[in-house]
């Protein structure tokens, strides 16, 4: 391999060990796992049984398995994280993808520590500090474009870069959002966001005249670079994050699957200079389709532009939608209908029209009979004669996906000798990892040719990770009992299990750097929520302290003054209306958001827009 050959990370999402393995299986080259606390997905926690098993499996084919400790902690939590990281360093936890500096100051074992996007890392600046204090990767905002992020690998070239490629988007910057906090008293920061964002608004003016009526104005469509990944390459990212820790094994087969293809095709034509970062060949039954999986639509985020001009919200529905399959041809009655489509509907299919107010409407198909289809149950809202249909459950596609479990197998080469007293296997694995048993046999010429027998045995692989490419054979004329040559070749297989996971390398602790940056002083420090983080940005020289919201929401003026949502994207540039624009004048000024009639809320609550134009950025009070 070409020592200067770069290698690049595909990174996958796992709520459970299941879909661990099923990522690892359709090509992850790293996973990122929940503790049993404390990550940003409360509802994705594991077991440290279960997370030191994916590590077992992970490591065999050289994958890397981070786990998030990306919240903040409280003063009282502070030793049972102690006791959590070692647990972790113990199982050997590639590294940790935290958010809150007061981990540094833990009596912390030798473990890689990586920046989570929670810490908010929108400037150089910022990234410079974190890299003083050790951090070994940096995990970038979603909101940054293509040439900030090569500006970032510019000024920080030995950091590792990690960039998000897929997924569901926050509409604020990660760590920056405080509106499920202060509005409902879940915190983001704690792994509990109430994901407000995702309701209906009515946009108003000062005088509470409805300017847009009844639309998800903050719900973001999803991000999807897979045809961007070779931009990403060339700004220096090196690690490509898949969203969706909460998503399920279907959804992560297929997304990781199609990014694995992408990135080979990638590397395949790089002449050596671009590498995976683990081991195996992948077989898949199934050809990935990213428009099977639930997504609100796609975009490229900002990543061509920081002034992008491209449509990002999902303003209809929160949800999936799917794909167009038809039409509606007759309504026969509120519980069948006649359609035309130009895919195959099944039993099973989930189905979607707008209404007149273009609300999403869902059902299921219960029977579908030529053109006819009998619903689960009666609609209350009715489709219209010609109106499109979309699927947003493909039975077929699931039960493909779940039927045709995909392989990953570490290609072997073995050599059968005979020797003094006895045979040897020799095997060798794709990254050049060797080993050899020896048995004691009493060897005798045999009385027929031997080759098709030593070889169907030898190749005889079962449930283990590996497959055998080439089998040099240097004893055929001998005789040999099938029952020791298969206990040769288990025993041997075992061997090169062991030294894979010793061999692993798992990540080495960042370097911390004593002489501070001088930018530190100019930084502010917030989110602060126990004596460790406030001790380590004390000791870096911060002057600007700001204690984390989450510790005083008791108190209803907590977040007056300052934002609960910092937002890159902008409401008047989504909808055309941007105020460097002449349309722009058309709307009024100050603006604010109030949940939708149809929102459902005993806290009602409303939101004044700030719209900052020299920085492009869009601030959210709570009024």
């Amino acid at each position: 391999m070409n020592p200067k050959t770069v290698k690049l990370e595909l990174l996958a999402p796992a709520r459970t060990k299941d879909i661990a393995f099923a990522a690892i299986n359709n090509g992850a080259d790293a996973i990122y796992m929940g503790a049993s606390s404390h990550g940003a997905r409360q509802k994705a926690g594991n077991s440290l049984a279960d997370i030191a098993s994916v590590i077992d499996y992970a490591h065999k084919f050289g994958v890397r398995v981070y786990v998030t400790l990306n919240t903040l902690i409280y003063q009282h939590e502070i030793k049972t994280i102690e006791k959590l990281i070692l647990d972790l360093y113990r199982i050997e936890t590639d590294a940790l993808i935290i958010q809150d500096l007061g981990i540094l100051k833990m009596d912390l074992p030798p473990i890689a520590l990586h920046a989570s996007t929670q810490c908010d890392i929108r400037t150089i600046k910022k990234a410079q500090f974190l890299q003083s204090l050790g951090f070994t990767r940096l995990v970038l905002p979603r909101e940054l474009s293509f040439q900030e992020i090569k500006e970032f690998h510019r000024e920080m070239p030995e950091i590792d870069l990690e960039a998000f490629i897929h997924g569901a988007l926050c509409v604020s910057y990660s760590g920056a959002c405080h509106a499920s906090a202060v509005l409902y008293s879940r915190s983001a920061n704690r792994g509990e966001c109430s994901q407000i964002c995702r309701l209906p608004f009515d946009l108003v003016d000062s005088q509470d005249n409805i300017i847009v009526r009844d639309r998800h104005l903050l719900s973001l469509k999803d991000l999807s670079r897979i045809n961007d990944l070779e931009l990403l390459i060339d700004a220096g990212v090196t690690s490509f994050k898949i969203e969706g820790r909460l998503k399920d094994e279907r959804y992560v087969k297929n997304v990781v699957c199609a990014y694995r293809k992408q990135l080979d095709r990638i590397i395949e034509q790089s002449s050596g200079d671009f590498s995976a970062s683990s081991s195996g060949k992948i077989v898949s039954n199934f050809e990935p389709d990213l428009n099977q999986s639930f997504n609100r639509g796609y975009t490229p985020y900002f990543g061509y532009s920081v002034k992008s001009d491209t449509k990002m919200a999902s303003i209809f529905s929160p949800k999936w939608i799917g794909n167009s399959v038809g039409t509606v041809k007759e309504i026969i009655n509120p519980k069948t209908l006649k359609i035309k489509t130009f895919d195959k509907i099944s039993n099973g299919d989930g189905l979607v029209f707008y209404n007149l107010d273009k609300k999403a409407i869902g059902f299921r198909v219960n029977k579908i009979e030529n053109e006819i289809i009998t619903l689960n149950e009666k609609l209350i809202t009715l489709p219209r004669n010609g109106q499109q249909l979309y699927r947003n459950r493909n039975t077929d596609w699931d039960n493909l996906i779940d039927r045709t479990p995909s392989t990953r197998k570490i290609s072997v080469n073995l050599s059968l000798r005979v020797v003094d007293n006895g045979i040897v296997l020799e095997a060798i694995d794709e990254d050049n990892n060797r080993v050899e048993l020896f048995k004691t046999l009493q060897t005798e010429k045999a009385k027929a040719p031997q080759v098709d027998k030593h070889e169907s045995t030898l190749k005889k692989t079962g449930d283990t990770i590996f497959k055998i490419d080439q089998i040099t054979n240097q004893a055929s004329e001998y005789f040999i009992p099938l029952s020791i040559l298969t206990e040769l070749r288990r025993l041997t297989l075992d061997e090169l299990t062991r030294l894979r996971l010793l061999t692993h390398r798992t990540e080495k602790p960042g370097s911390i750097k004593n002489n501070v940056i001088e930018s530190a002083q100019s930084l502010k420090a917030e989110n602060i929520s126990n004596s460790y983080a406030l001790a380590l940005y004390r000791d870096k020289g911060f002057k600007d302290l700001s204690e984390a919201i989450e510790l005083n929401l008791a108190d209803p003026s907590a977040a007056n003054e300052e934002p609960i949502m910092t937002c890159r994207y902008c409401i008047r540039r989504e909808m055309g209306y941007c105020l460097k624009t002449s349309q722009g004048k058309n709307w009024p000024t100050q603006l604010y958001l109030q949940p939708s009639v149809s929102v459902n809320s005993e806290n009602r609550w409303k939101l004044k827009l700030s719209f900052d134009c020299n920085r492009c950025r869009m601030l959210v009070f709570k009024e």
